[in-house]
């Protein structure tokens, strides 16, 4: 299959794009690259294979794109998280709505059969009670999470027997990337307890996150890339909406933590103390439903969340990574919103 991956080069996009190379696919990558300064040698095979376009994915022409005769198109690309995309509201909303909708149209008429979006869990907001479904109401509470809300219901009304769309509402992603990411709550808490040698949560620790490995989520977009060629889209639950676009939650119910269940289990692993704040919660907490996911690819999960933290002490060991290369990684401090002018 010929597929195209934005952000191929980022923290999901460098595992998804050697798993999809490794199973003999035609692989494109759009990615801007601003970040390659930060890829890690530790480990890093290169995505040898892959045809790769320094380039903005607003910038891809339907010409362009229908001389690839690219099948499937796996968006990752955008601002990458809340805090990100608190930055400038404005160009959040630009990038990670306004540029991805017009994608979407560019990719429909350039003649690709399947659109793969990364979504969030984070449109739920707050709920502290039943595991949300991807029936119940959502409530974004972040620009980040506001965008990935509209451009799924733009999806919803793009979507038609020749243009297929997949909304992944993906949990927070942890573990060890080439591409890696240090902001993320499983691998800053670890990044924390590593450089200064104790796990400092400013909350009271309360808020709920579904979290999956970063191994996982990109074996995740596989089965549901899969699933439109194996299922045809039939599955729809008798609502007419999603007879040609799905949504679906992705995790594991087992790793569904508090920000506390976390820091302890850092804590313990990297033998260093925890102190835990009394300020008010994280606002985002959400308990997530996983059925569909689960109806949709019977997948296993492989990596635990101590799995993640095991393999990050290593990487922190091995690859020799300074305080510095910590912050800098936490990639938040290294965005100049001036370039998406």
């Amino acid at each position: 299959m010929r597929i195209l991956i934005t952000g191929n080069r980022g923290y999901i996009g460098w595992i998804l794009t050697q798993k999809l190379l490794d199973l003999g696919h035609t692989v494109y990558g759009v990615d801007l690259g601003l970040y390659d300064d930060y890829i890690l040698s530790y480990k890093n095979k290169g995505l040898k294979g892959c045809t790769h376009f320094t380039k903005n994915y607003k910038d891809i022409a339907v010409d362009e794109l229908y001389r690839m005769h690219v099948e499937t198109v796996i968006h990752l690309a955008a601002f990458s998280n809340d805090p990100m995309g608190e930055l400038d509201k404005s160009k959040t909303y630009e990038n990670n709505y306004i540029d991805t909708t017009e994608f979407i149209d560019v990719c429909k008429s350039a003649g690709v059969k399947h659109f793969v979006f990364s979504s969030s869990c984070s449109v739920y907001g707050m709920n502290d009670g039943d595991p949300m479904t991807e029936e119940d109401n959502t409530d974004p509470l972040t620009t980040y999470a506001k965008c990935k809300l509209l451009v799924e219901k733009y999806m919803i009304n793009t979507a038609d027997e020749s243009f297929y769309c997949t909304a992944m509402r993906n949990s927070t992603v942890f573990g060890y990337s080439p591409s890696m990411r240090m902001d993320l709550v499983v691998n800053n808490l670890c990044g924390h307890a590593h450089f200064n040698k104790k796990v400092n949560i400013l909350s009271d620790g309360t808020p709920w996150r579904p979290l999956i490995h970063v191994q996982d989520v990109a074996n995740a977009f596989i089965h549901l890339m899969y699933f439109r060629i194996t299922h045809a889209f039939n599955m729809y639950h008798g609502n007419p909406l999603y007879k040609f676009y799905r949504c679906v939650n992705v995790g594991f119910d087992d790793n569904i933590l508090t920000i506390k269940e976390i820091g302890i289990m850092v804590s313990k692993s990297f033998h260093v103390p925890i102190e835990i704040g009394d300020n008010d919660p994280d606002s985002r907490s959400y308990i997530v439903d996983f059925n569909r996911f689960n109806e949709y690819t019977s997948m296993a999960r492989k990596f635990s969340v101590n799995d993640g933290i095991d393999e990050i002490i290593v990487f922190l060991l091995d690859s020799g990574m300074n305080e510095d290369e910590f912050n800098n990684c936490a990639r938040i401090k290294q965005l100049d919103m001036e370039m998406f002018e």
